[in-house]
């Protein structure tokens, strides 16, 4: 049986050769965690809101700084009817975003206006008439709605608040990541008393050593791909194949990340084909001509998911094949000259335990038995790719026929054996020169 890598396993960084997998898991967290821009530098984090809050002195701090703001724009303008003067409505704001007005969970002593016995600000005296209008105008307006304008502080606060909280329970499981996955000795070296999470990690990505990560990733690979040749197919089940499948899921996005050439779409798919010839060596064929004017827009996510869903509906019509079809087809060139090509002598005897195959009325007419088209079944393309033209283009429901076929009907798999050999091509091939 197949053991792979076992994936649900923490990952812990003792150097260089774990950092592509160890990264893997831990930016999957933190983007889990939402903190994916924060440790990738694109944001910093929210502000600790301070603590005790007086709405009643933010409501004054955010007046006065609106009516500072106001006298500069009105001695930068010519025209003081170009300043708007109206204040947004703080009440109706909640209705238009379709919410009942709410009290704040910040409590205040009172939120009547304090009583206007401060000096005139910097800049009023220099303000024209109608420019002094303007500024009267939109103070008496805050005057008049300073509740509102305080219980809309009140309710920011506490948003920022939650904000910060939440946050903060996100950034604990972050460091405990670190701390649970790092090995003591970078621990020691790179995480400072005074650093920030953002820091720590920052110091650990720039201590590795590139080419230490990149081969560590690259032997992983190359060692999967052995023991999945190194395995006895006949005896593979479904979960020894999925769990190997999912493995190399993870080393390529591994790779991905390392930017190898082995993550570059037409090396992984190339190498992973190679690898299921064995197993699987009629979906393999189909598949590759289903998909190889494709190759530049192909995921290896997507790609995984065609290989689970053929192998799965192979390995259930047809357990005891795995493997068997790629070794007749190897052994088809070692028969006597007298047993290959056409005749009756060729085709295995069926088993009497199978029912009949029912033929359809195109195969009846000897038509071709894979996709049951118009043509000699030696010369599908769905069999022998090497034949398609350049601008010929596999359909999804002709290749699901023709591997649906290839599973239900063994003397068909034969023919299709025969057909791939190198004999019977250099025959046909013979056989197509004399015609001509």
């Amino acid at each position: 049986m197949f053991a792979a890598p076992e994936t649900s396993v923490q990952i812990t960084l003792n150097g260089s050769a774990d950092w592509a997998f160890w990264n893997r898991e831990f930016l999957a967290k933190m983007k889990a965690l939402n903190l994916l821009d924060y440790f990738e530098g694109k944001e910093d984090l929210v502000e600790k809101p301070p603590k005790p809050f007086n709405s009643i002195q933010a409501a004054e701090d955010q007046i006065n700084k609106e009516l500072q703001d106001l006298i500069v724009q009105l001695k930068a303008s010519s025209s003081p009817t170009a300043i708007g003067h109206n204040a947004p409505d703080l009440a109706g704001r909640q209705q238009q975003e379709g919410e009942a007005p709410t009290e704040p969970s910040t409590t205040t002593s009172s939120t009547a206006a304090p009583a206007d016995d401060k000096p005139l600000p910097p800049g009023y005296s220099d303000l024209t008439a109608a420019q002094r209008k303007i500024y009267d105008e939109k103070k008496k307006w805050f005057q008049d709605h300073f509740s509102l304008i305080a219980a809309d502080a009140a309710r920011n606060y506490d948003n920022q608040r939650r904000d910060w909280e939440s946050q903060d329970s996100r950034l604990c499981q972050a460091g405990a990541f670190l701390m649970t996955t790092v090995a003591p000795h970078l621990r020691q070296a790179h995480f400072s008393a005074t650093g920030d999470f953002r820091v720590w990690y920052n110091n650990l990505k720039q201590a590795q050593n590139i080419f230490a990560v990149a081969q560590a990733v690259k032997t992983r690979l190359r060692d999967h791909f052995g023991a999945f040749e190194a395995l006895e197919h006949k005896n593979m089940s479904w979960a020894d194949f999925e769990q190997w499948l999912t493995t190399w899921e993870t080393l390529i996005d591994a790779a991905s990340l390392q930017r190898l050439v082995e993550a570059t779409p037409g090396v992984w798919f190339a190498n992973l084909m190679n690898a299921l010839s064995k197993p699987f060596p009629y979906f393999v064929s189909l598949y590759r001509v289903s998909k190889h004017h494709d190759l530049a827009n192909l995921t290896f996510q997507s790609v995984a998911t065609d290989v689970r869903r053929g192998a799965q509906v192979y390995l259930a019509a047809a357990p005891d094949r795995v493997g068997k079809d790629s070794e007749q087809f190897e052994e088809q060139d070692d028969r006597p000259s007298g047993q290959s090509g056409r005749g009756r002598e060729s085709e295995p005897r069926r088993d009497i335990s199978q029912p009949k195959r029912k033929l359809s009325p195109a195969t009846r007419q000897g038509q071709c038995r894979a996709c049951e088209h118009s043509h000699p079944t030696e010369r599908c393309y769905y069999l022998r790719p090497e034949l398609a033209p350049k601008d010929w283009k596999s359909r999804e429901h002709v290749w699901a026929r023709v591997e649906a076929n290839l599973m239900a009907d063994s003397s068909l798999r034969a023919e299709a054996n025969r057909i791939r050999s190198k004999r019977f091509r250099n025959s046909l091939t013979e056989s197509t020169v004399k015609t001509e």
